[in-house]
């Protein structure tokens, strides 16, 4: 279940901290959390445990219903500065605008080579100024 925190107001909205963990078990699209239309994602952040162990590459994609990589696709998570340590996504997208339609937000993990064996979890933290 996702935790979320009431953290200040902005403009008259109160700016939520929605977080959940992707493990190397969710393969497919995990529920994370649920955005409602109006809502605006303002920042998405990682943080990882321990990095992937698998044999080529190790990625997540933190997206939606219907768009797997919604907010950022294909992150690697097998080495480099998305692995185990607090990131910010160069590549995240689709944030400080309104949500156009009520949003669930998925998470997945996916690896190719052999199979790991450690790595993860990794928690996925979104601000989110409410509708």
């Amino acid at each position: 279940m996702p935790l979320s925190i009431a953290s200040t107001s902005v403009a008259g909205r109160n700016s939520v901290v929605y977080t959940n963990r992707i493990a190397r078990t969710d393969t497919t699209a995990k529920d994370l959390f649920v955005l409602e239309q109006g809502d605006i994602p303002m920042s998405l952040r990682l943080y990882g445990d321990t990095a992937s162990n698998a044999g080529t590459s190790a990625r997540l994609s933190i997206g939606s219903t219907g768009n797997a990589s919604y907010f950022v696709p294909n992150i690697e998570v097998k080495s480099g500065a998305n692995a185990a340590a607090q990131s910010t996504p160069s590549t995240v997208s689709n944030l400080m605008e309104p949500l156009p339609f009520q949003t669930t937000v998925t998470g997945t993990y996916v690896e190719t080579g052999s199979a790991s064996t450690a790595g993860g979890p990794w928690s996925v933290v979104m601000e989110v100024l409410k509708a």
